[in-house]
């Protein structure tokens, strides 16, 4: 009798270690723990999280002035673009965008820009701490004033730019009588092509005639142009 106790003892003893296993231990695979999980999302020792994160791009000019409408990419080391396209950017010359925060697109190469700015589409930038800022140069300045003999704007006076490589069209006079271009290029002189109805070329002056630009690539050219109006 004492031996069939006994082993009725054990198997009661060992149905309760069983049970206590089983309910102590179940979580270690499920993710839902701290320390027990490595394959799923709560674990706090399974891998590491990785996280959306935002990553924030913003173009100034050389005087710290935000510049918007410029077009960006990412790539990687590789040199492949990002699937998602970034937005230009805002009046604030920011753009953004959520990444992983593993993500290997951590390079931004520039695309376009307004067409005042020099554009380096080679050059790469890179992210410190999530962010970076770019700065661009502006070309230097070509501005052409049209007025009449009682310094007056001329308003809609077509005119052009040429240098020893060829000719640019310049947008016409605006209301201030001012058409602006920049270019990385020298050696420019201004050409007054045509005039609005009711003015006249000065004195000796036609179509043909060329107009010296004064200043430099830091402040800019300008040259004012003089003609006549007629009743």
């Amino acid at each position: 009798m004492k031996k069939i106790i006994s082993i009725l003892l054990s198997s009661v003893l060992l149905v309760v270690s069983l049970f206590a296993f089983a309910s102590c231990g179940g979580d270690g695979n499920t993710g839902d723990g701290g320390n027990g999980g490595g394959n799923g999302d709560g674990g706090d020792n399974g891998g590491g999280a990785n996280t959306d994160v935002t990553y924030t791009i913003t173009v100034k000019d050389e005087d710290g002035n935000a510049i918007s409408g410029v077009s960006l990419s990412l790539t990687n080391s590789a040199g492949l673009e990002y699937y998602n396209t970034l937005d230009v950017t805002d009046a604030e010359g920011k753009t953004s965008i959520k990444m992983k925060s593993d993500s290997q697109y951590t390079n931004v190469k520039l695309k376009s820009a307004p067409s005042r700015y020099a554009v380096d589409k080679s050059q790469v930038y890179t992210f410190t701490n999530n962010a970076v800022t770019i700065t661009l140069t502006s070309h230097p300045s070509y501005t052409v004033k049209v007025v009449d003999q009682n310094g007056d704007a001329v308003v809609g006076a077509k005119l052009q730019m040429c240098n020893d490589a060829g000719c640019v069209p310049l947008d016409d006079t605006d209301e201030g009588g001012e058409s602006v271009r920049y270019i990385d290029k020298t050696g420019f002189r201004a050409q007054l092509t045509e005039l609005p109805s009711g003015y006249e070329y000065a004195e000796g002056e036609n179509d043909a005639t060329y107009y010296d630009f004064s200043g430099d690539s830091d402040s800019g050219y300008i040259v004012t142009i003089e003609v006549k109006k007629v009743n």
